[in-house]
């Protein structure tokens, strides 16, 4: 029997994927509250730029993180946590360059990267199930 994933796990997973989804809500209801006046004075022609991509791709990222919080899948909580880290970094890269880069970001890149590089670690070496335990449920 597969070891079941530790329920700090799984919340943190749920964490990682509410809060990209209340990005989401927010930046296509009230883009001016998230990004500025300029998104509001831009119109739905905001959504065409680089907000619009922000958005698809926090849009993406919830709907993969709450597929791998249902099936409990080590292997996919670690693609899906590396993939969120990696995100932040890379957001915490260009908004340095950018010029942009402030404490609040800061915070809560290191607060995510950290933890999710904890709950990856300790799902590193999880117990896959064996191959052919899906197929004889079939």
């Amino acid at each position: 029997m597969e070891p079941k994933i530790p329920t700090w796990i799984m919340v943190w997973t749920f964490i990682i994927a509410m809060l990209p989804l209340g990005f989401v809500v927010q930046g296509y209801l009230d883009p001016g509250a998230h990004f500025g006046e300029e998104a509001t004075a831009a119109g739905t022609a905001v959504f065409a730029g680089p907000i619009g991509l922000y958005l698809a791709r926090n849009a993406a990222s919830v709907v993969v993180t709450l597929f791998a919080f249902q099936q409990r899948s080590a292997p996919m909580l670690i693609v899906i946590l590396m993939l969120r880290a990696i995100t932040d970094v890379f957001d915490v890269i260009n908004n340095t360059i950018a010029g942009t880069v402030g404490a609040e970001l800061m915070i809560f890149a290191t607060l995510w990267i950290t933890g999710s590089s904890i709950a990856i670690h300790r799902l590193w070496n999880w117990p896959i199930p064996s191959k052919g335990r899906r197929n004889e449920a079939l």
